[in-house]
């Protein structure tokens, strides 16, 4: 099944229509139909925001269940136009949930770019010694001569 189906698949448990969630996901009308791969960063995190208990990594990769919370009323959630970003969930707001989200998300990116720039420091200490050395071997050279 791919990620279009089962974007299909979570609007008709809602008993929405396509067009209703494309509106409250800020997506142009036909969005849904012109999925081919995947679904951008964007817009996962608009239905994450949207759609908390809907389980991203089942969405994109199949795996798991649709819903992180089975006996959570999906009802609950907010209908498909929706605006309202202070509505609560269990003890948090939607603003809490998707911090909480877009923090996990960004901490494995966040890991790579302080090795990505250790990377990068060791290597300019290495070329600083390489340039080093070369100076002392002219050095040397001249010396010799």
């Amino acid at each position: 099944m791919s990620v279009k189906e089962r974007l299909k698949q979570f609007i008709n448990l809602k008993e929405a229509s396509i067009l209703a969630f494309e509106k409250n996901i800020d997506a142009s009308n036909g969005y849904v139909s012109s999925i081919s791969k995947s679904i951008g960063i964007d817009k996962l995190e608009l239905i994450s925001e949207k759609y908390p208990n809907l389980n991203i990594v089942w969405l994109l990769l199949g795996k798991g269940e649709m819903l992180k919370n089975k006996e959570y009323d999906t009802n609950s959630e907010p209908s498909f136009t929706n605006e309202n970003s202070e509505e609560i969930y269990g003890n948090k707001t939607i603003d809490e949930i998707i911090e909480r989200k877009i923090n996990s998300m960004l901490k494995p990116l966040k890991e790579d770019i302080k090795f990505n720039a250790e990377t990068i420091e060791l290597i300019s200490l290495l070329l600083q010694q390489a340039t080093a050395i070369e100076d002392l071997n002219e050095i040397d050279i001249k010396k010799s001569s």
